[in-house]
């Protein structure tokens, strides 16, 4: 039996720490092979491809546009912080962000721009100093002195407090979903809910 899985591009962090997830599935059901793919195509790229058949599950930045023939099952919520240098002035995220130089996500998704609208509410204007399309360059960036920016959760657990600031960024309603989305009709959803379950462990809980 064989299980395909795609990863989103915006969604690598799962992927590379599923070593866990995967011999899981090996002990329970040995004779299964197993495709994990970190793809670099977009959300909802993977979502048609659930679709179509083409995969069995993909791990997304949700919820998918278009829920059509898909199921979309949430495995964790990520608050949003701000990232900076050590010595950038500031004592909140908005400040932290004025004092820039700021890292800018180019977001693909109508989710992504959620970060954009947030500083554009608040009227913070910051000197953009570089564009970058993934946050984990953002993250490498700041962490490299280079400037501040806005990163998930995830990437904020990897701060190192000594040489960098975090903030929380947009308060507690401005959050992205990471999710499952497999066919209405698949036929493999005992391996999904092996696999979700494992996931959740690995990552982090569903809030609510």
């Amino acid at each position: 039996m064989m299980l395909f899985v795609r990863s989103a591009s915006q969604n690598k962090p799962t992927i590379a720490g599923a070593s866990n997830t995967i011999k899981s599935l090996e002990r329970l059901y040995p004779k299964l092979r197993l495709r994990f793919v970190n793809s670099r195509q977009l959300s909802r790229d993977l979502v048609d491809h659930v679709r179509s058949g083409e995969i069995d599950v993909a791990l997304i930045v949700g919820p998918p546009e278009d829920a059509h023939e898909v199921i979309w099952r949430p495995y964790a919520v990520e608050r949003f912080f701000v990232v900076a240098p050590i010595g950038t002035p500031g004592t909140n995220a908005d400040e932290l962000i004025r004092s820039g130089p700021y890292l800018r996500y180019v977001p693909n998704l109508p989710i992504e721009h959620l970060i954009e609208k947030e500083i554009t509410r608040k009227n913070l204007k910051p000197e953009v100093h570089m564009e970058l399309d993934t946050f984990e360059n953002i993250f490498l960036m700041a962490s490299s002195g280079l400037g501040v920016g806005v990163v998930p959760e995830r990437y904020a657990k990897r701060v190192d407090l000594k040489q960098m600031r975090l903030a929380p960024f947009g308060g507690p309603t401005l959050f992205r979903e990471l999710g499952f989305v497999y066919h209405v009709d698949c036929k493999k959803t005992h391996l999904i809910d092996v696999l979700f379950s494992e996931i959740v462990e690995f990552d982090f809980p569903v809030i609510g």
